[in-house]
């Protein structure tokens, strides 16, 4: 696929992401400096928050690496990794031990399968470049949050990677 210089490039396609996140699965730990730098940065920027979430969703969890560290950082809370590549969620649960606080769910960011106000945290790392429908995943997102939930994500900017 091909765009012009200047022009911003086409919306992903979400099958497309799907299938190229189940492709990358294997190897995704070992070559994702981006996602664990802004990972890492995300949560030190919660830590002035005073929040004590019960229920926590990690959308666009990949392997799980995150939700790990969400549930060391919240001790008191389930997390919920959430991704929609089938093999992203096969390398989180080869990842899980016996005392592995989160759970997977396989879904997508425009249907989340989880009730309305349920959710204290979302947290989504590097997840909105890969959206094709902006509207829709803010519906979903807010739909799932509590009244006084917190949305916290991580994007590129306008100078990122140059």
């Amino acid at each position: 696929m091909l765009w012009q210089m200047g022009k911003p490039p086409p919306a992903p396609v979400f099958r497309d992401v799907q299938r190229r996140f189940d492709r990358v699965s294997g190897g995704f730990d070992s070559a994702d400096f981006v996602h664990r730098q802004t990972f890492d940065e995300l949560l030190q920027r919660l830590s002035p928050m005073l929040i004590e979430p019960r229920q926590i969703l990690d959308l666009g969890c990949a392997t799980g690496t995150g939700s790990r560290q969400l549930a060391r950082r919240f001790r008191r809370s389930r997390v919920i990794g959430l991704d929609a590549s089938f093999a992203m969620l096969q390398q989180f649960k080869k990842g899980r031990t016996l005392f592995t606080k989160p759970s997977a769910l396989q879904g997508d960011a425009y249907r989340i399968p989880l009730q309305n106000g349920s959710v204290d945290l979302v947290f989504a790392n590097m997840l909105l470049p890969w959206i094709d429908d902006h509207p829709a995943c803010m519906s979903e997102i807010a739909r799932v949050l509590r009244k006084d939930g917190v949305f916290a994500f991580a994007t590129f900017g306008p100078d990122s990677l140059s």
